[in-house]
């Protein structure tokens, strides 16, 4: 809406311009965080821009910011609730087509956000090499496409448990024929076309609310949870290496992956080694 009205041909569009929309926005008092998953919108959508020709350079792409800091503490899932997790989405097949066990194990075994989740197609998955590759994704029936958040492709090596759970999942929607490019069909068989399209972006986080208020779960659970548990496990493994973990979690920024450290190492309570 701000494009529309700021610059009708976004040939007009210059740095300054856009610059000058975040401090609006900070005027107004919009959280860091809004303001910093704005611009990272802004920049996906001229970008595609770009790549239709529609304009020669992206201006937004020479802004950069800070990193908000985390004002809450993160909901990281103790051992027991991530087993829970895993059985008690099983029996919660009525939403999304069936797909919440999908996007609990999405994001425990690779770290997915959701809108990763969403746009995920049975092609991402190479099976034997056990390699699962966040990348660009077209909807072919619509045309629309999806570029991940770094605008790059990005390799997870992923348990067996995830490999043989995909499997068995497709082989489920291929029999109750649901099987389509993605994952997870998008929306009600009403919706023309809806096996081939991406679920909406809210659309699994809506379902696992459901869920944890079913299940009377603790509500600061959220499908963030099951990222941020993803990476704080990767970090506790010994000889862990933070550039890795980085590539993995997609994180523009090490400084990003580096915050999960924090508690990690207030777990190992150096203080224990004190004389007194």
């Amino acid at each position: 809406t701000w494009l529309e009205g700021a610059a009708p041909d976004l040939r007009d569009l210059t740095r300054e311009m856009i610059q000058q929309w975040l401090r609006q926005q900070e005027a107004r008092s919009d959280g860091d965080w809004t303001v910093m998953h704005r611009l990272t919108k802004t920049r996906l959508l001229l970008d595609q821009a770009v790549t239709l020709g529609m304009v020669q350079a992206n201006p937004a792409r020479g802004i950069t910011r800070r990193q908000p800091k985390v004002a809450t503490r993160r909901r990281i899932l103790e051992e027991h609730e991530i087993e829970q997790l895993l059985e008690v989405s099983l029996k919660h097949r009525q939403w999304i087509n069936g797909g919440l066990p999908t996007v609990v194990r999405m994001g425990l075994y690779a770290g997915l956000r959701d809108e990763e989740m969403t746009w995920a197609q049975w092609t991402w998955l190479n099976v034997s090499r056990r390699v699962f590759t966040v990348q660009r994704s077209v909807c072919e029936l619509t045309g629309e496409v999806w570029i991940p958040k770094d605008e790059e492709a990005r390799d997870l090596g992923v348990k067996e448990e995830l490999v043989d759970y995909l499997g068995q999942e497709k082989r489920c929607l291929r029999r109750a024929d649901l099987l389509g490019p993605f994952l997870m069909p998008g929306g009600g068989a009403r919706r023309p076309g809806f096996k081939e399209k991406p679920l909406s972006e809210n659309a699994p986080q809506a379902a696992f609310q459901k869920m944890v208020r079913a299940e009377k779960m603790d509500p600061a659970i959220t499908i963030y949870s099951l990222r941020h548990t993803y990476c704080t496990m990767l970090l506790r493994i010994p000889g862990s290496d933070l550039r890795t973990v980085q590539e993995m979690m997609g994180h523009a920024s090490i400084r990003t992956t580096e915050s999960y450290l924090h508690p990690i190492r207030a777990e190992k309570h150096p203080s224990d080694a004190l004389p007194y």
